[in-house]
């Protein structure tokens, strides 16, 4: 097909040359590049085809990633000068990540080439001008990433360049008179506010006002979860690096100075010679203007004494004053200004870690000993002070890090609080170079925790093609799912996987056994797979051919053997932690699995036509089942937990299959009608399933508008413990019958849970630690039955997945789930029937981190800890990221929020299996910015972190009740200052102390309109063992984003001291929704205040201005007797 330019001398089907520069970029071919771009001296290159690649040097292809990005990705620095002398832009973002990051990022790989080149690209754009301090949309500055590569060149690079950076603005600042006059006015305002006695008062508020405000130094930058580059240096645990930006930070107040001296006596010069031109041209107009005058009175002189007088000649304007020259102090107010004691004391968003905490946690003994070498230093505020420095929760680095198991390290830092000389451990390696993979598996461990995290990565999975290959920019836009996933992770050298910081993972690339039809049957009908089996030889051996099963998943002739390897790899990694071999292990296998069903495709009420979504087999279900019946010893309750933002309703239905149903289907002959009863069971061993087998998933839900549900249009709030004690609401669809014997069918099942809503027996008392946490809450679930969603509730003793043989939470104790009510739920007949399930569906769309957080924190990880597995399964879907396109804005996490769900589930192995966890890769599809800066692949890496980093502690449920305990005192405080603007009250009973979340005394609680100002009610705080309750200081997003408040005031009054005003307004209860829960994005009429009468705030601080005024004066008879 011709091009539409007759003379561009191109054909479309090549490519168009659309991405030639592209391609060069990505082969390293910096000579062809500079002959495109008319750079050498013979080009070669007709003109108007050198003009197009002009054009075309910063055309970006699908994935955002301009023939610059292009060539940093694939670490070629030769190729970046080349693009950047071509008129390449070096600020222009790959999906929110600067180039200058992306270069930085090339020094965490674990190859060394592609860690040198980083160096390369990174002087090369620094040269062209690039900002050191820009930031990506994470809020991280390229020194963020490169603290984290541990190279000190890259370090030292970006500190000089921050340091000019900032002496150019200095200089830029110094000349611009704007700036000038407004250090003038502050210096003004300063001297009148000393004049008057210290008595800041307006002068002080103009001073404020006027002065400029100093900018943030790149050293104290950070991030939007609160890391400045020192806590990423010690959390990667290099000490080089901790103690370079120590010294940068104790040289910053010299430097600036001397900057400021120097560039003082520039303006000094400046300023004296404007001073002399302005005279210099005041004194020849006046001139001009005398000369003007004397040339018309000679003219006027002859017209004789009766002439009019003439006119007086204007004089030439005079220009303005300069503004005075700005002293060295001044200017100094302008640089950014560090030390190393804020540095040592800056803490995290989230939880109030200090660098030195996250060393602690990380078990970074080198980083410890360098920051406790710096905070003994003469600027560092006292090795002895950063050693008590507790976090939210109340914990010291000591304390935090012997939680995690670092014995060792804890126990130095507890010698060094008493004055020993610290003497830190051996601390895990943080950048061992990543060795090619091995072939062979390691020898036993002797421990468990010794062992190290495998990764699985069966090359068989490169065989499953959706899209024609090779996949080419100039080519069709591939599906979604495509082997450009698995390159990312794994492809040798450029993988993320390949990172220095993952050298410790032991890689099984080779010899992982396909699964076996036995385990694959265990799960799946035969009917299913022989059809898959036959669609996929139907399709021709070629790279460039592709089938499809529906419009969504597309196959290929090797698509089946792909999908045998994925389930392969998860049997296989079973074997890896149940011989001892892997503390736990992660697959990056594709085809995904979770909405395979039995037969494959799984319906609803919500979509009753279904489709695969991309899967084929179920492979996390063919790992427990294979699990439970391979170790049946070792492994009698196996949990699956789902992360994906999707549903994994296959998942689902694996799993209720493993109890006996009856499937009704309705059967039509021209001659008759009627129903045809199918039993179904698929036993992963044998009757005992249902007890043993427990799944949770918390993704997406709710209707897209007028164009259907949330794919799959499953996975509604529901716990099949309460689900099964609700009436099923009119109308309800039966698509299915699940059954708790094979002569029951849906019907039955109905009414027993119809029958099951009356009052049963009261749920059996709750352990001393659980139990004031769950009366706490009562309130707010005490209109639903038994465990229906009630406020501590737990599952009740009669449903099969809650007989816990002996299991429980810490200790043996049944943990509250839900304490607060947010994930009541209410009937799905899609849990029903079998083991037990529980499914959190977050509503959208809108950014919910939060409230994907409380699922996982108050519904999940207790109930996973009550159940006790003996091994968990993970769905590991990326897809939920606020930055993936499928998702349609629903769910909206991070990177941070992946890191935190895995350290999670890690503890809760800890606790219940000696850590044993298999994670298996499903969604996750936002490739943009490559391995080095896409959202899936840093996901992906986020969560192999939280798998490989070195944690042996066990789950701790009172941090969750510390986390709900602060959040209530969010929620007062905020529903406390909407009440006081409501009834008008003035600033001074505002600044009135509210009530904190937990306290051995009583809270002083804001006076409402019966009291007087001042007076305070006792209350009883709730008491309670475990960490200190978190700091409850609002953060600065705190009003864009609601903390939980559940629809019912009562439940957070009872775990927190509230005002009295609290629990009669509106605003107490928060803008709830069905399920009582707040959103977290809520719009921008949710987040206003109740409407304040400002006349009648008006006049009642007029009046109490002049009561205030009589008092003083003697008055107070008549202010009295009003």
């Amino acid at each position: 097909m011709a091009s539409d330019s007759d003379d561009s001398g191109f054909d479309d089907e090549e490519g168009a040359m659309t991405f030639v520069l592209h391609n060069a970029a990505e082969s390293g071919d910096a000579a062809a590049l500079e002959r495109m771009l008319g750079l050498s001296g013979e080009s070669g290159v007709p003109m108007p085809v050198g003009l197009l690649f002009r054009r075309l040097v910063n055309f970006a292809d699908s994935n955002e990633c301009t023939p610059l990005h292009i060539a940093i990705i694939n670490g070629n620095p030769k190729c970046v000068e080349a693009l950047i002398r071509g008129g390449a832009s070096p600020t222009k973002l790959c999906d929110g990540n600067p180039p200058l990051a992306l270069a930085v990022c090339l020094g965490l790989s674990g190859v060394p080439g592609r860690a040198a080149a980083a160096e390369g690209c990174v002087r090369a754009l620094l040269a062209a001008g690039v900002d050191p301090q820009d930031k990506d949309d994470g809020g991280r500055t390229a020194l963020h990433w490169a603290a984290a590569t541990g190279r000190t060149e890259l370090v030292a690079a970006l500190l000089t360049a921050a340091a000019a950076a900032q002496r150019n603005k200095l200089a830029a600042s110094a000349s611009d008179p704007h700036v000038l006059h407004s250090l003038a006015a502050a210096a003004a305002a300063a001297a009148a506010a000393a004049a008057a006695g210290g008595d800041g008062g307006v002068a002080g508020s103009g001073a404020a006002q006027a002065a400029p405000e100093r900018p943030e130094h790149i050293l104290a930058a950070a991030d939007h979860d609160g890391l400045t580059p020192l806590h990423v240096a010690a959390k990667y645990g290099h000490p080089s690096v901790v103690a370079q930006l120590i010294q940068a930070a104790a040289e910053a107040g010299d430097a600036v100075a001397a900057a400021a001296a120097a560039e003082a006596v520039r303006a000094a010069e400046a300023h004296a010679k404007a001073v002399a031109a302005a005279a210099a041209a005041a004194a020849a107009a006046a001139k001009a203007a005398e000369q003007a005058a004397a040339a018309a009175a000679a003219a006027t002189g002859a017209e004789g004494a009766a002439a009019a007088p003439p006119p007086k000649p204007m004089a030439p304007p005079v220009p303005p004053p300069p503004p005075p020259a700005p002293s060295a102090a001044q200017l100094e107010s302008l640089m950014p200004l560090t030390d190393p004691a804020s540095l040592l004391r800056a803490k995290t968003k989230q939880d109030g870690h200090t660098p030195l905490h996250m060393a602690a946690i990380a078990g970074r003994g080198g980083a410890a000993a360098a920051l406790l070498a710096a905070a003994g230093g003469p600027r560092g505020g006292g090795a002895k002070a950063a050693l008590a420095v507790a976090d939210k929760k109340g914990r010291n680095a000591a304390e935090l890090a012997r939680r995690r198991g670092h014995t060792a390290l804890a126990a130095a830092l507890e010698s060094a609080s008493s004055g020993q000389p610290f003497e830190p451990p051996a601390s895990p390696s943080p950048s061992a170079p990543a060795s090619s993979a091995p072939t062979s598996s390691a020898p036993t461990p002797s421990s468990t925790s010794s062992a190290p995290t495998y990764l699985l990565a069966p090359p068989d999975c490169l065989l499953h093609r959706t899209a024609p290959e090779p996949i080419t920019r100039s080519g069709p836009e591939p599906p979604p799912e495509n082997v450009n996933r698995l390159h990312v992770l794994t492809r040798p050298e450029t993988g993320i996987l390949y990172n220095a910081e993952f050298g410790g993972l032991h890689w099984r690339t080779e010899g992982i056994p396909q699964a076996a039809m036995i385990d694959v049957l265990k799960c799946h009908e035969w009917s299913y797979v022989r059809g898959v089996i036959q669609a996929c030889e139907a399709v021709a051996d070629s790279p460039a051919s592709v089938g499809s099963l529906d419009p969504d998943t597309a196959i290929s002739r090797g698509t089946w053997r792909a999908a045998l390897a994925a389930a392969g790899a998860v049997c296989a990694a079973v074997d890896d932690v149940m011989s001892g071999r892997a503390r736990n292990a992660f697959c990056a296998v594709r085809p995904p699995g979770h909405h395979a069903g039995p037969t494959g495709v799984v319906t609803n009420p919500n979509d009753p036509h279904g489709s695969h979504g991309f899967c084929l087999l179920s492979n996390v279900a063919i790992g427990a089942a294979y699990a439970m019946a391979g170790y049946r010893r070792e492994v009698r309750r196996v949990a699956i937990v789902d992360f994906d933002v999707h549903h994994g309703n296959g998942t689902q239905a694996c799993v209720i299959n493993t109890s006996p149903s009856v499937r009704s289907l309705p059967l039509r002959t021209p001659y008759s009608e009627g129903v045809q009863r199918f039993p179904l069971y698929k036993p992963w061993l044998g009757d005992g399933d249902a007890h043993n087998i427990f799944f949770a998933s918390v993704q997406g839900f709710g209707r897209r508008g007028g164009v259907g549900w949330f794919y799959p249009g499953s996975g509604a709030t529901a716990d099949s413990v309460i689900a099964e004690k609700l009436a099923p609401p009119p109308g309800t669809t039966t698509i299915a019958a699940p059954g708790a014997t094979e002569s029951v069918d849906l019907d039955a099942a109905l009414l027993a849970a119809a029958s099951a809503a009356a009052p049963p027996p009261p749920p059996p008392p709750l352990p001393p630690a659980a139990d004031a946490a769950a009366s706490a809450a009562d309130a707010g679930g005490a209109a639903m039955p038994d465990c229906a969603g009630g406020a501590g509730a737990v599952p009740s003793s009669s449903h099969p997945a809650a007989a816990l043989n002996g299991g429980g939470g810490a200790g043996g104790q049944v943990l509250p789930e839900d304490p607060d009510g947010e994930f009541k739920g209410s009937y799905d007949v899609t849990v029903l029937g079998g083991p037990r399930v529980v499914n959190v569906g977050i509503p959208g769309p809108g950014g919910k981190p939060r409230m994907w957080r409380r699922a996982w924190r108050d519904k999940i990880l207790p109930a996973l800890m009550n159940f006790r597995p003996d091994l968990i399964l993970v769905s590991a879907g990326f897809d939920a990221h606020k930055k993936e396109d499928l998702n349609l804005r629903y769910v909206g996490v991070t990177e941070a929020d992946y890191e935190w769900l895995t350290g999670q589930l890690v503890e809760v192995a800890n606790a219940c299996c000696g850590g044993r966890l298999v994670s298996v890769l499903e969604g996750g599809y936002n490739l943009r910015g490559g391995p080095l800066g896409s959202a899936f692949a840093r996901s992906v890496a986020a969560h192999v972190r939280g798998l490989a980093s070195p944690n042996t502690a066990p789950y701790d449920p009172a941090e969750a009740e510390s986390e709900r305990a602060a959040e209530r005192a969010v929620e007062a405080r905020k529903a406390a200052r909407a009440a006081a603007l409501s009834a008008g009250m003035t600033a001074a009973h505002l600044a009135t102390p509210l009530p904190t979340p937990r306290g051995s005394g009583p809270a002083p609680s804001l006076p409402s309109a019966a009291s007087p100002a001042g007076t305070t009610a006792a209350a009883a705080a709730p008491g309670g063992s475990g960490p200190a309750p978190m700091d409850t200081d609002l953060p600065p997003a705190a009003s864009a984003e609601q903390a939980p408040g559940n629809g019912a005031a009562s439940a957070s009054a009872a775990a927190t001291p509230a005002p009295a005003p609290v629990a009669s307004t509106p605003a107490a209860a928060g803008n709830g929704k069905a399920g009582g829960t707040i959103d977290d994005e809520p719009s921008a009429k949710r987040r206003r205040r109740p409407p304040v009468d400002y006349a009648a705030l008006n006049a009642q601080l007029e009046r109490e201005r002049q009561e205030a005024l009589a008092a003083a004066t003697g008055g107070g008879a008549a202010a009295g007797g009003k």
